[in-house]
């Protein structure tokens, strides 16, 4: 009997030893969810700078490719701002030949309508380009940026 009393207790010991206490797991628990809250945090941060990245690569896109297209086609085109984005189309025509979307928490002050014209050889026409509003701003975040728009369609931002 003293036998088996040793072996019941030598294997109670070892099923403590071998797994972790409700303190070990609570301590593990909590280091794991500061853990994920700081990743979440600069998770969060570069997201952020991604879509203020991508708002201002679809506006500086937006003109290359009008302009890229009035040179292609040989014909002008237009860019086009609407409800959700950026479209270029042939002067006259409702159907776009590219879409840029925008996310919804993008704002600037490009007109709704046509912003642009461009012209064979892929010219930005005079006249559209001093209708812009001076400066154009982008404000994506929180952060607003400044952009220039060249006669050859190229797009500066500076912030």
């Amino acid at each position: 009997m003293d036998e088996a009393m040793r072996s019941l207790s030598m294997r109670s010991k070892a099923r403590r030893a071998a797994g972790f206490s409700m303190m070990e797991l609570l301590i593990l628990l909590a280091v794991l969810g500061l853990i994920a809250g700081a990743l979440a945090i600069s998770a969060r941060r570069v997201l952020g700078g991604q879509q203020d990245k991508a708002a201002l690569n679809s506006i500086e896109q937006s003109v290359w490719e009008g302009a890229t297209a009035a040179a292609s086609r040989g014909a002008s085109t237009e860019l086009v701002r609407t409800a959700t984005g950026l479209e270029v189309r042939e002067v006259g025509s409702a159907n776009a030949l590219q879409t840029f979307d925008l996310p919804s928490s993008v704002t600037t002050n490009l007109p709704m309508g046509q912003v642009l014209v461009f012209t064979p050889p892929g010219r930005v026409d005079l006249a559209s380009l001093q209708a812009l509003p001076s400066p154009v701003t982008v404000t994506v975040n929180g952060h607003t940026y400044k952009l220039q728009v060249s006669v050859i369609g190229e797009v500066k931002v500076t912030s």
